[in-house]
This record gives C-alpha cells, sequence and structure tokens, in this order.
C-alpha cells in the first residue's frame, strides 16, 4: 500500500511564496508518511473551482502567461501536479486543452451538472474538443491523462484530473495505490459474505490506522485533513493487479460476476468508518493495471463492460486508449452515457479516454509515462 496522491488545498491565486510554502509542507508530510512506512508517490496542488479563481477570471489572452508561470512554479518546488480547478463555461473549456498541452504539470477537469437539456450538448461537444485537441497536440496524445469530464464530482478529489479546493481554510487530503490490499483480502477465497467481512476488517484497521496518522500531521502542519479517498486504486505490479484479486475471489476479471464483485467492494468502500472525500470505490483504469490491460487485450474488457461496471465503480471510463480518428460524435454520445449514469445515480463519475494519434482499434500504445502501462487500442 502506498499513498498515491497527497493533495493540498488552498483558496486563491498561489504566488511564489505560496508555492515555496506548499512545498514545504509537502516535504513535511511525505516524511512524516515515509517513517511510518508509507511511500508518498505524488504531490499534488488543487486549486479553486476555475470560476471562482483568478485565473478563470483573468482576461483570456493573459491567462497563458499565467498558467506558464504557475507551471513553472510547481516545477521548481517539485510538486508533481497542480490542478487548475473544475472548468463549467464552453469557452473555458475550449481553452483548457490548450494550457494543459502547453504546460506539463497542469491538469483539469471539466465537471457538468446534468446531460438532460439542450444547453448541455455545446458544453459536451466542446469537452470531446478539448479531448481531441490534447490528442494531437501532446505526445501520444498523453495529455489527456491529466484531463477529464466529470459529473458530480465534489471539491477535495485527491485523485487527478478532478481535484479543486472548495475556497475556505488550506487543507490536505489523501489517495492511495492499494489495489495489494484487495489481493491480501481476497486470498483466502469464500463466499460474497466472508470476501466482504474481510474485506471490511482489513480496511477498516488500515485506513483508520492512516486517519489517526493524518491527524496528528494536520496538527504538526497546522493544515486541516479534509479525509481520504478510499477507494481501491491499481498498481503497475503485476501480482497486486485488481484481476488477480478477483481471480482469489473466483471470478475471472470481465466475465459474469464481475460486476457483482465490484459492488460489493465499493459497498465496503463507502462503509469505512473514517472521513472520507472522493469516489470510494473501486478504479477501474485499464491503462494504469497491468492484468486490466490484458484483459483488454485479450477481448474481455470493452468500453460498454466498462461503463457497465460504473454503475458501481468508483470513477467511471477512466484511463482507455481509443482509436487517434475517434469522431467528436462518438466522445459526446460516450460522454453524455456516463453524465446520464452519473445523473440517475447520483454519484460522481468521470470520463478520461486517450486517443492515440495515427492509431487504429486493436493497435498496441507505446507510453513511457511511468503512470501508465501500454495495452490495446479499444474500438469505440
Amino acid at each position: 500500500m502506498k499513498v498515491r496522491t497527497l493533495s493540498i488545498g488552498i483558496p486563491g491565486w498561489p504566488t511564489p511564496q505560496h508555492i515555496k510554502n506548499a512545498a514545504s509542507q509537502f516535504k513535511r508530510a511525505v516524511d512524516h508518511f515515509n517513517a511510518s512506512g508509507l511511500e508518498v508517490q505524488s504531490c499534488r496542488l488543487a486549486l479553486d473551482h476555475w470560476d471562482h479563481s483568478e485565473l478563470g477570471k483573468a482576461p483570456r489572452d493573459r491567462r497563458e502567461a499565467m498558467a506558464k508561470a504557475l507551471d513553472a512554479g510547481c516545477a521548481e518546488a517539485g510538486i508533481d501536479f497542480c490542478s487548475v480547478g473544475v472548468v463549467t463555461r464552453k469557452d473555458d473549456i475550449e481553452q483548457i486543452g490548450e494550457l494543459i498541452a502547453s504546460n506539463s504539470r497542469l491538469n483539469s477537469c471539466v465537471v457538468l451538472k446534468s446531460v438532460s437539456q439542450d444547453s448541455d450538448a455545446e458544453l459536451v461537444q466542446a469537452g470531446a474538443r478539448a479531448i481531441q485537441y490534447l490528442a494531437a497536440n501532446t505526445s501520444d496524445g498523453e495529455g489527456n491523462f491529466r484531463f477529464g469530464i466529470g459529473f458530480q464530482i465534489g471539491p477535495h478529489a485527491p485523485f487527478v484530473p478532478g481535484p479543486h479546493h472548495d475556497g475556505g481554510e488550506p487543507c490536505f487530503t489523501i489517495g492511495f495505490e492499494n489495489s495489494d490490499l484487495l489481493v491480501e483480502s481476497f486470498k483466502a477465497g469464500g463466499g460474497m459474505g466472508t470476501l466482504r467481512s474481510n474485506l471490511v476488517k482489513l480496511l477498516n484497521a488500515r485506513y483508520q490506522d492512516i486517519e489517526r496518522s493524518a491527524v496528528r500531521l494536520s496538527s504538526v502542519l497546522g493544515l486541516k485533513f479534509a479525509g481520504m479517498d478510499t477507494s481501491i486504486a491499481p498498481s503497475l505490479v503485476p501480482a497486486e493487479s485488481i484481476v488477480e484479486a478477483f481471480r482469489f475471489a473466483g471470478v475471472e476479471f470481465g466475465e459474469f460476476g464481475t460486476l457483482a464483485l465490484c459492488g460489493l467492494i465499493t459497498g465496503v468502500l463507502k462503509s469505512i468508518d473514517v472521513k472520507r472525500v472522493g469516489y470510494c470505490g473501486i478504479m477501474l483504469p485499464i491503462l494504469e493495471d497491468v492484468g486490466l490491460a490484458r484483459a483488454a487485450v485479450q477481448g474481455r474488457l470493452g468500453i460498454a463492460q466498462v461503463l457497465s461496471y460504473a454503475s458501481v465503480c468508483g470513477v467511471g471510463v477512466d484511463m482507455v486508449a481509443l482509436p487517434g480518428d475517434v469522431s467528436t460524435e462518438r466522445l459526446r454520445a460516450l460522454i453524455a452515457d456516463v453524465g446520464t449514469m452519473a445523473s440517475r445515480l447520483q454519484k460522481p463519475l468521470l470520463v478520461r479516454v486517450l486517443p492515440i494519434p495515427g492509431k487504429a482499434a486493436g493497435e498496441l500504445t507505446n507510453f513511457s509515462s511511468p503512470y501508465i502501462c501500454n495495452s490495446n487500442i479499444i474500438a469505440i
């Protein structure tokens, strides 16, 4: 188990001194968790909702310089990612792709209320075009790793690309790489009741211990602890794959029984007795789990299945490689389906997909990012 994301949310537009202060807090927090045996993989700064931020209020022609200064400041301070907030307006959606493409540490998420009104169609269309822009203007389309289109996503969710601050006092949140806990819990096998009981016992013990540690850290830093995302997020280590955990439970991922087991796990994650933020469900990002990536190559995992699992999972259609020539209309239709599900189920869901320039369905990706594994490109 590792801390995948340590996120600090701050109000207002950060000055160079604010960034240095955050970097100092990150260092002390990393040292704190490392001392307790928890490796911290990345530090992420989260700013206010775009509509309320200085960047969002600035004239369009000033935003590029502001974004570049922010990106450079984070790079100098050793901050891995910085969320410039969630975007909700058409003109801003059209520009956000440009800002992400030209600044390697910035991320953002379009957050929409629904897809049921005619006015929503323009926003969805703009989001789809931003996906296409990032695909065409970043190496292997990797810019879409830092961009998504979501629904029902509130503040303080620690995972990229959705974090944003609520404008209140500074705070920190944490999210995990922890599929090894799922493997550990399911190794003994058993029926659904036994699987659930073992998972509840293991996760409550681990998460409550980490929460106590985070509360102590809060006092040291003078920084509010806003909670943890209890989600199961996968590892790139094959033995820690979510697919391996499902095999111990007697389910081959992608076959019948997958949906039920996903539902069981998410139910447990939402019941853990700690301060929770974010998705709090099992995450199924195909390009971030070697087992899921292999299941896609073997034809056991496609878009329709991922969408169905989203009904009981934590994120949505996440980290899926698509053909480079995917049309705006196909992306729009996918976003609309996810948005409808999020609205009906009243749960946070996200679309984060990576069209790969020059490649077609069935071909393999060739990513060099340390955060992404390779798989095949899925037809849509």
